[in-house]
């Protein structure tokens, strides 16, 4: 209901006991100055190791089990060493499988990468820009 309060008496409120670890043991003997005990429980507590990345070959076939689109069935039956050729043929090829395409900014960067975009937009791209509000790069 609106305006209403809740009451919570902390000296009734049941204790919860929490257990001894070795980072309790450990923390307070790491605690370089200018630290706080946050910052150091964080550096403590974080995984001690990331999973090993992927193979190349190994992200490829897990891009084209989850994003079975056209574009990914168009470019699996043109040879690889035609779209990586380095010849007028090969630009050629990739520019028009580029035409028509969106690819996704995170951030414009500064003012001066709008020759990116610029480019982007001659080569037939549509750039979709995820940025602050108050951006160079604002539409307007």
């Amino acid at each position: 209901a609106a305006g209403s309060t809740i009451a919570l008496d902390i000296q009734e409120a049941p204790r919860l006991e929490r257990q001894a670890s070795a980072r309790d043991e450990v923390l307070p003997g790491m605690k370089p100055e200018g630290l706080s005990t946050f910052q150091v429980e964080q550096l403590v507590a974080s995984p001690g190791c990331l999973p090993r990345p992927l193979a190349p070959y190994e992200r490829e076939q897990i891009i084209r089990k989850l994003l079975p689109t056209a574009t990914h069935e168009m470019l699996s039956r043109i040879p690889r060493h035609l779209v990586e050729a380095r010849s007028l043929e090969g630009q050629t090829l990739r520019r028009r499988l580029v035409n028509g395409a969106t690819v996704v900014f995170f951030t414009a960067g500064y003012a001066g990468k709008r020759f990116v975009f610029e480019r982007a937009a001659q080569l037939g791209i549509r750039s979709v820009v995820i940025e602050h509000p108050d951006s160079w790069a604002r539409g307007g």
